[in-house]
């Protein structure tokens, strides 16, 4: 064994909570077992506490410290407990607490704008905010088509599906509605940003605005890391919540092409039904430049886009007559309402569509007549099923130009808009229940209305005595002392100035009593550097 081991004759080492005071090697071992042998083996005494207060690592004065804490403490509580006049001290008095009772606190709703969100819209509020973007920007319909170009060419640049292009489109005329004053390009770029997180189809805002550069500029293509994009990057990230508080924060968009597929299979089956398809699907496409999708259903556009496209080519007229507008759940008036849309797109904006390549403007306007003699012969049609009178009578609402026309407004070029309007102070709360936006716009009533009370009330007024010759007249200031420095003598005080001197002007002081003496610099030459 080596010479620091233990040693053959040595107790072994002890556990528990007598080995505290075990320390290393076998000599304190041989002391802490001679130690114990001198303590007395059991008892209730006080040696026996002493015992187990040392196992334990406590020492007698910190005993003494805890009780001594523990009986402050007490002799503190029963302080707390007995009443003031007991302890010797003075009450304290206690602070006065004024409590009103007559003021009743505020209990309305909190002032603002309620905003609930719409998935279609009536011809009467389209043409009212037309007047208005009219008013604020001219050739606003130009723009429009201009901007759903710009949706539909970017969109293909990305390989985007189609329905992204209808959302795009819908909340773009939405925000050209309701703001008009942004540019339209940026505008344009804005919705399909937001179409793209809608339809769960990611794009990045540079992607987008890099690649409408690049659909301009073909000579000089960049990347969509360039930093000449981070400006315009930004316009369109700031126009995201613009366009979200346009749409009332309601994604519900219609589809449509799915539909217009099952109708063409199910009316004309073959390859002529493909071929009929494809026009009625183009036809679909150029429908979007046009306000129509915000307020027609999914099947009133299928079946005027089938009817208007047989029209156009002449074929399958004979089933497509057939067709009963009931059995989808539609009405003939809404039916004929999305034709005649679409034929004023292709009869005043014909070089900005996809069939005007195609078909002249001759065909488009023969067809119009006929449908026109249409709705002129039947009482139940109309060219609009909700119209507004107030809006048929005002003739503002201008045809803008084409795209060809030189008074035409020029692409702008990135990063440039027209100044918004304000917001207010109201808070602005989006709600998707009309009835709830009803009652606090009621209760909010009762807040907000002036109530005035009016009543008459007669009183004397006194009319001030100036004396002979001291009432304003022609003779008034030539009595008495008209020389110099006299009472009277009209302006001579003035003229002689000695008005700076303290004086008043001449006549009753009654008369001019916001008059103050004024210093005036006569004689003086002022000092030229």
């Amino acid at each position: 064994m080596p010479p620091h081991g233990p040693r053959a004759g040595s107790k072994p080492i002890p556990t528990g909570p007598n080995a505290l005071n075990h320390g290393a090697g076998g000599r304190a071992g041989r002391g802490f077992s001679h130690v114990n042998s001198m303590w007395p083996a059991a008892g209730t005494g006080r040696n026996q506490q002493q015992s187990k207060n040392t196992a334990l690592g406590k020492r007698p004065q910190q005993q003494q410290k805890q009780q001594q804490q523990k009986q402050q403490q007490q002799q503190q509580q029963q302080q707390q407990q007995q009443p003031p006049q007991q302890q010797g001290r003075p009450p304290t008095p206690e602070p006065e607490v004024l409590i009103i009772r007559d003021v009743e606190p505020f209990k309305g709703p909190v002032p603002g704008q309620n905003v609930v969100p719409t998935q279609y819209l009536l011809q009467q509020h389209i043409q009212k905010q037309a007047r208005e973007a009219v008013d604020a920007v001219h050739n606003e319909e130009a723009l429009r088509i201009q901007g759903v170009q710009v949706i539909d060419k970017v969109r293909l640049a990305l390989h985007l599906p189609v329905r992204t292009f209808d959302t795009a489109a819908c909340y773009f005329h939405r925000s050209r509605l309701a703001a008009p004053e942004y540019n339209y390009y940026d505008a344009a770029l804005a919705a399909l940003f937001v179409a793209c997180k809608v339809e769960d189809t990611m794009k990045k805002s540079r992607d987008i605005v890099c690649s409408a550069h690049n659909l301009k500029s073909l000579d000089h293509q960049l990347t969509p890391d360039d930093k000449s994009f981070e400006r315009q990057s930004n316009t369109v990230i700031s126009l995201e919540r613009t366009i979200l508080e346009t749409i009332g924060f309601n994604f519900r968009v219609r589809h449509p092409q799915k539909h217009l597929a099952k109708v063409c299979r199910l009316l004309i089956p073959g390859d002529a039904g493909r071929s009929f398809f494809e026009t009625a699907y183009q036809m679909l496409m150029d429908l979007y430049k046009t306000t129509t999708p915000l307020k027609q259903t999914t099947y009133t556009i299928v079946l005027a886009m089938v009817e208007l496209t047989s029209l156009v080519t002449g074929e399958n007229m004979d089933a497509i007559k057939a067709i009963k507008p009931a059995q989808f759940h539609v009405q003939r008036e809404d039916v004929v309402e999305t034709i005649l849309d679409a034929l004023d797109l292709y009869t005043q904006h014909h070089k900005m569509t996809i069939l005007g390549q195609k078909y002249t403007l001759e065909q488009f306007l023969a067809i119009k007549i006929k449908v026109n003699e249409e709705v002129d012969a039947s009482p139940s049609l109309d060219r609009y099923a909700s119209r507004c009178p107030v809006c048929d009578d005002d003739t503002s609402l201008a045809t803008a130009l084409s795209l060809a026309s030189p008074s035409s407004p020029p692409l702008p070029q990135p990063g440039m808009r027209h100044e918004a309007k304000a917001m207010g102070d109201e808070t602005m709360r989006f709600l998707f229940s009309a009835d709830r936006s009803k009652l606090e716009a009621a209760r909010f009533a009762e807040y907000a209305r002036d109530e005035f009370e009016e009543w008459e009330e007669e009183s004397e007024e006194v009319v001030p005595d100036f004396g002979p010759g001291a009432g304003p007249g022609p003779g008034a200031g030539a009595g008495v002392g008209s020389g110099s420095g006299g009472a009277g003598g009209g302006r001579r005080n003035r003229d002689r100035g000695r008005h700076a001197h303290g004086h008043p002007p001449s006549g009753p002081v009654a008369h001019e009593g916001h008059w103050h003496p004024y210093q005036k610099e006569r004689g003086r030459r002022r000092k030229m550097h």
